[in-house]
């Protein structure tokens, strides 16, 4: 069952962010489907180039999607998600003045920290810093 939160605003497309099927994050909102469509299709190729994706998140197993929602009342229309086991499952919402126009799967980055610069990095800032060349690196970690 996914969680919504009636979303007061004059716009009517909007792209969530789901973390284990509840709301976590309002990305952005739209007045064209075109525009919500295409950031949409831009956040998918985005968690496609993603190397290693977030799957547990303070110990517990975490899920992402992001889902294209339209925020104008009308009659609702089921929706239908296929899961990893090959089945047909129905998406409920919690608030049935909301339409649910696409769901996918959503790969959060995991970041690597760096103790030299005391910061974050993402595997491709990691690997233009210390990796590229033509130099053979070995990378282990000590305990």
């Amino acid at each position: 069952m996914y969680f919504f939160f009636y979303i007061y605003s004059h716009m009517k497309y909007t792209v969530i962010l789901f973390k284990n099927k509840e709301r976590k994050k309002l990305l952005k909102s739209f007045k064209t489907f075109e525009r919500a469509n295409n950031f949409f299709s831009k956040l998918q190729e985005e968690s496609n180039g993603v190397v290693f994706n977030k799957e547990i998140e303070n110990g517990v197993p975490c899920d992402f999607e992001i889902g294209l929602v339209d925020n104008t009342p009308t009659q609702f229309e089921n929706y239908f998600v296929r899961d990893e086991l090959g089945r047909q499952v129905r998406v409920k919402t919690d608030d049935s003045t909301v339409k649910i126009i696409k769901i996918s799967k959503y790969r959060v980055e995991e970041l690597i920290y760096d103790l030299s610069k005391n910061k974050r990095l993402s595997f491709k800032d990691f690997y233009k810093s210390y990796i590229s060349g033509n130099e053979i690196k070995i990378i282990s970690k000590l305990q």
